[in-house]
């Protein structure tokens, strides 16, 4: 199996963050997300639900109050460095923006959200939401390898199976799981 491409608890987190759920229905979202989605879990969260449910839970708590503690980093870095420590910023101060992110958010939407059983986007958004410019070689690729790790086939207008490097740039790409 892929481990980079295994979901992490700040994927989790992340992906919850952006749906809006209330308390409870993060927590169903999360249950059902650990019965369905075990061996895409990290794998020490596979067998360990109690971790999962802390971690994603810290991660959420840190998204939540993230402009504030982002905030407050340059004193936290100062006193580290007085101290005789250092602390490099972008491990501390980054968001959840890898291109990864977007393909297991679309599956857990896909299938654990409420609602849609599909994720549409154009491809000249979804590039520039990643920070990429071109489709290169390498970037189909890795469309490509998540595709397959995340079981989600693309489509075009009229539910025509395709390949995203045979797509247009601002033609709508739509997303389902397989």
């Amino acid at each position: 199996m892929m481990e980079e491409l295994c979901y992490s608890a700040l994927d989790l987190a992340a992906i919850i963050s952006g749906m809006g759920l209330g308390c409870r229905a993060k927590a169903d979202f999360l249950e059902r997300v650990w019965e369905g989605e075990r061996p895409f879990l990290q794998k020490m969260y596979r067998e360990n639900k109690r971790q999962l449910i802390l971690d994603v839970n810290y991660w959420l708590t840190y998204l939540g109050d993230k402009p504030a503690i982002d905030a407050e980093f340059p004193i936290i870095q100062k006193d580290a460095l007085a101290l005789g420590n250092e602390l490099p910023a972008d491990a501390y101060v980054g968001d959840c923006s890898g291109l990864d992110l977007f393909f297991k958010n679309t599956r857990l939407r896909i299938l654990y959200g409420s609602g849609k059983d599909y994720v549409r986007i154009k491809r000249r958004t979804l590039m520039a939401r990643y920070g990429y410019k071109r489709l290169s070689p390498t970037l189909v690729e890795h469309f490509n390898r998540c595709t397959y790790f995340y079981h989600l086939q693309p489509y075009v207008r009229d539910w025509v199976e395709c390949n995203i490097e045979e797509t247009e740039i601002d033609e709508m790409i739509i997303f389902r799981a397989k």
